[in-house]
């Protein structure tokens, strides 16, 4: 993203933001939202059910020392892959959005292509990097091979979220999803089913990233398919125009805001493999995966209401802007409600009906992250709207002083109260992060973000 040209006649950074934006008419934008969080909604449930029974299945013929090194090796994959993305996960929604509306197709073109080019050419330096930097330890740690097993990850990781963001911009929020959360997890759960009831003691850790390293690729094929198939047509046709030194600029932010963002959501899992057994590591994790139940509601909403964010900002419609925002946040919460308080009332119950008793252990941090959880509904989307509205930096201000708090946290908590101590730092940070960025929507738009 080294050049900066642009094709004849094409505004280019801040003229471009400034042409004129198509009405939004308010009542295609509550079908749209309607339909849009329905059907969003909907995926997410059946893919956090296939999510949630795969990794039933992975910590039952795994064993907890087993999925707990399979839980660290993909949270370190997940954590070298954030420069790879280079933020264009949550920076491509909002300029495709805006692209397409200003009907700057070349522009449009040429950032796609720029992106495209960009994660290829970094997921490959990173996985050499990744090789480099660990090979002085591979007599050391049996780790070390699993994580060179998983590099493949870094790459496809990188594509499935640029497709996924390019297709929110264009407003197929439902059709984005499917790869990830319907093809994806659902060939991995085909497997595994065949090997639990063929021969539950043959899989390993080295087979468990080989099954997801093949299911991502299907997910990665199905959704640039899609992605073919709905590009306009006049965006086809068009000549690609560059504004490459501006993209690059704009995504900082959004990389920087990336990284805090994974650390205050998987530090405690490479803190906890630090200080800890591993087999702490694996019950730590099957609370969070039971947690995500409730993520995936905020998830499913901001999925939707993100492009539209944009939009009725760009046209200064204030006050429809805080309609869509206290819907999506009041939604949120009724639906939030009812399974945070069964998680946290008869999560060592449900842990050890799914799990197995071996894992009872996360039912204490998973009591403390639905708290925090709780509070986070309530607050609505805060770092989305900063995000979609050019307050970009106002977000990653509040995301790094919260990252800083968990890290502070985590070290101090993890090494003597293990489990317990990595909950109530999550679900502190998690608290801090949300009043901050309350005060922040609020000061720069006058919105308020909270379901009151």
């Amino acid at each position: 993203m080294d050049t900066n040209h642009t094709e004849s006649g094409v505004a280019c950074g801040a003229d471009a933001q400034k042409t004129a934006l198509g009405d939004v008419h308010w009542t295609n934008l509550k079908n749209f939202l309607i339909k849009g969080v329905v059907g969003s909604f909907s995926l997410k449930i059946g893919g956090s059910a296939l999510g949630l029974a795969n990794s039933v299945l992975l910590a039952r013929m795994l064993g907890p020392d087993q999925y707990g090194i399979l839980a660290h090796t993909f949270s370190l994959i997940a954590l070298w892959g954030i420069p790879i993305v280079l933020g264009l996960q949550d920076y491509l929604p909002r300029e495709v959005a805006k692209y397409k509306v200003q009907k700057e197709w070349g522009l449009l073109k040429g950032l796609l292509k720029r992106a495209s080019q960009s994660v290829f050419t970094t997921s490959l330096v990173a996985i050499l990097i990744c090789f480099a930097v660990t090979w002085g330890f591979w007599d050391e740690s049996p780790r070390i091979g699993i994580l060179w097993l998983a590099s493949p990850l870094l790459c496809l990781h990188a594509f499935n979220k640029v497709r996924q963001a390019v297709l929110r911009g264009f407003r197929n929020v439902v059709l984005a999803q499917i790869p990830e959360h319907f093809i994806r997890p659902g060939l991995l759960f085909a497997t595994l089913l065949c090997l639990w009831k063929l021969d539950a003691t043959f899989l390993n850790v080295k087979h468990a990233v080989g099954l997801e390293i093949t299911a991502t690729a299907f997910a990665f094929v199905f959704g640039s398919i899609f992605l073919i198939r709905i590009v306009p047509t006049p965006m086809k046709k068009a000549r690609p125009a560059y504004c490459s030194r501006l993209w690059l600029r704009q995504t900082m932010p959004f990389m920087f805001l990336g990284s805090v963002f994974f650390l205050n959501s998987q530090l405690d899992i490479i803190v906890l493999g630090i200080f800890r057994p591993t087999a702490e590591i694996g019950a730590y994790k099957v609370a969070i995966q039971a947690v995500q139940i409730v993520v995936f509601i905020l998830y499913a909403v901001n999925m939707v209401t993100a492009p539209i964010i944009t939009e009725l900002y760009h046209q200064k419609e204030m006050r429809r802007l805080q309609r869509v925002i206290t819907a999506s946040t009041r939604t949120v919460m009724a639906v939030s409600i009812p399974i945070i308080l069964t998680l946290m009332f008869f999560g060592d119950r449900l842990i050890e009906f799914g799990f197995g008793k071996q894992y009872i252990a996360a039912a204490t941090p998973l009591a403390i992250l639905c708290s925090g959880q709780l509070f986070n509904s309530g607050c609505g989307s805060v770092g989305m709207i900063l995000n979609m509205t050019n307050n970009e930096r106002d977000s990653l201000t509040g995301a790094g002083l919260a990252a800083l708090l968990n890290v502070t946290l985590n070290l101090i908590l993890i090494p003597h109260y293990g489990l317990t101590g990595a909950g109530i730092a999550t679900a502190t940070s998690m608290v801090f992060w949300n009043v901050l960025l309350s005060y922040y929507v609020y000061k720069r738009l006058g919105i308020k973000s909270h379901c009151l």
